[in-house]
């Protein structure tokens, strides 16, 4: 038998597992040959002893399970941990993200090739966006391939990892080297950190970035940007963290901000950085706990 995989080969660094796309990266299609003896196929990653992903063992969820049975698991968590009724927000928001992570997985399992149908389009569009990144001199961090396992195994993984920080900067970012985010409409809402920093975008340059709607943290230290361009704001209902350091925007804006925006950390110190872009290191606390109750 004879399969057509597609794949990325990236640098992996060692700076916390991730991988760091910024110019290693390659398409490359690999047909492998099975045949009765499987250790004499030459596979990119090495098979592990499949584990109950997390996300499902935070539903208390045993195998076989299906779709229908990760929506009555949650929901019937959520009755008990729902801020509403008294329990912990953090610890719902974990859930929730299991939920979606659950719900993910048992659509794979039910059906691998109708699964893979509707993730190819999106894997196209990430690649897209990571060769937009890395045409401007950019670089991005994906999710670490460990955290995609025990969900998809090692031949699909790799479909599914997230493209979860973006970083550009430099005074030859303006509007018009930006002008491919019009079309990030796919890959936008993964991205949770996104730096541009000392470039020369104006108003216009800034709006294009609500093509990211979904990051918590915004960095635009040394951007000439002005209280005009601050009206996207609005448009990033997840914002928690926005940095303003060395830009055009003053003091008495950066108050004003602070009043209508309080759920917005904002910084001006050169030597803050933003929080952390993952997710599972946000949650992993939290999962285990809800995975004992």
């Amino acid at each position: 038998m004879r399969v057509l995989i597609l794949s990325r080969i990236v640098d992996v660094r060692s700076c916390g597992g991730r991988a760091e796309c910024d110019g290693a990266s390659q398409l490359q299609l690999r047909l492998l040959t099975f045949t009765n003896q499987p250790e004499t196929c030459d596979l990119r990653v090495q098979r592990r002893k499949p584990r109950r992903p997390s996300s499902i063992r935070v539903l208390g969820l045993l195998p076989p399970y299906s779709v229908t049975d990760v929506k009555k698991a949650f929901h019937a968590k959520a009755a008990r941990l729902h801020p509403d009724a008294g329990g912990d927000p953090a610890e719902f928001k974990a859930l929730h993200f299991a939920y979606e992570r659950a719900l993910d997985h048992a659509r794979f399992q039910d059906s691998r090739r109708e699964w893979l149908g509707s993730r190819i389009e999106r894997y196209a569009a990430r690649e897209f966006v990571i060769n937009q990144i890395r045409n401007i001199g950019g670089t991005c961090r994906i999710g670490a391939l460990d955290d995609y396992l025990d969900e998809f195994g090692s031949d699909f993984a790799e479909v599914v990892r997230e493209l979860i920080a973006v970083e550009i900067s430099g005074p030859n970012i303006t509007d018009d080297t930006l002008s491919w985010i019009d079309s990030v409409s796919q890959v936008g809402p993964e991205v949770r950190t996104l730096a541009v920093r000392n470039a020369n975008i104006s108003s216009k340059g800034l709006m294009r970035l609500a093509a990211f709607d979904s990051i918590r943290a915004l960095d635009l230290r040394g951007t000439a940007i002005s209280e005009d361009g601050l009206e996207v704001l609005s448009r990033f209902g997840r914002l928690e963290w926005l940095h303003l350091g060395k830009t055009g925007v003053g003091y008495f804006t950066r108050r004003r901000l602070k009043r209508d925006f309080p759920r917005i950390n904002l910084v001006t110190r050169s030597s803050v950085q933003p929080p952390s872009d993952d997710y599972w290191d946000e949650y992993r606390s939290v999962m285990r706990r809800l995975g004992n109750l």
